[in-house]
């Protein structure tokens, strides 16, 4: 799949990427506008550099932290299990950051430990709060540049969606520029998977993204 992605970008003459990193762009500079009013947040994780936080989740967690005496949430999902070269969650680490900065937990918080990357992220959550009976309004946790792919994956898996970005206004430099670049990317490569998926009518792939 990856190489017809590839393909599909190199036969529009790069067309199929620029859309999809105007429409990065576009939510990575609007999304603050919006008020949230959801009680469910779901805040996604960041791979861990020798078993600590970067910045880039830090900045998530610091985003909670100021917001939700605010905005009250009931419940706050942590997500993100362990990856390559650590030996704790992404989601337990977020948690021991949240409370070494003794911060009054006034909402559940829930450690989603066993995913690998934001999809599973999504569908591992979904089931979750399907399990305890709560909605699919949510409200996605995470940098700028990340939240348009969280949220075309997450509308796809049935969820309804608000954002609350990690920084409080957008910055368009060189690394936020490779960003978009390759959440651009990334963005192609999911919908060629989906598109070619339901036109094979693959059952088994299309158990991959729903």
């Amino acid at each position: 799949m990856l190489f017809l992605s590839i393909l599909w970008g190199v036969a529009t003459l790069g067309f199929a990427w620029f859309f999809q990193y105007r429409r990065v762009l576009g939510t990575a500079q609007s999304c603050f506008e919006q008020p949230v009013i959801t009680s469910s947040w779901l805040v996604f994780g960041k791979q861990l550099q020798q078993e600590q936080i970067g910045e880039e989740y830090r900045q998530r967690l610091d985003r909670v932290i100021e917001s939700a005496p605010l905005l009250q949430p009931q419940l706050v999902v942590l997500q993100g299990g362990v990856t390559q070269g650590n030996t704790i969650s992404e989601a337990e680490a977020g948690q021991a950051y949240l409370l070494s900065q003794a911060f009054n937990l006034s909402f559940n918080l829930i450690l989603e430990a066993s995913s690998k990357n934001t999809l599973e992220n999504l569908k591992q959550t979904r089931d979750y709060l399907q399990a305890h009976q709560r909605g699919l309004k949510v409200c996605l946790v995470s940098n700028r540049y990340h939240l348009h792919r969280c949220a075309v994956m997450a509308e796809n898996l049935g969820f309804d969606v608000e954002f609350l970005p990690a920084e409080k206004r957008w910055e368009l430099n060189c690394q936020s520029f490779l960003n978009l670049l390759l959440e651009a990317f990334f963005l192609n490569w999911y919908w060629t998977g989906r598109v070619v998926s339901q036109l094979l009518k693959n059952q088994r792939m299309l158990d991959k993204i729903q």
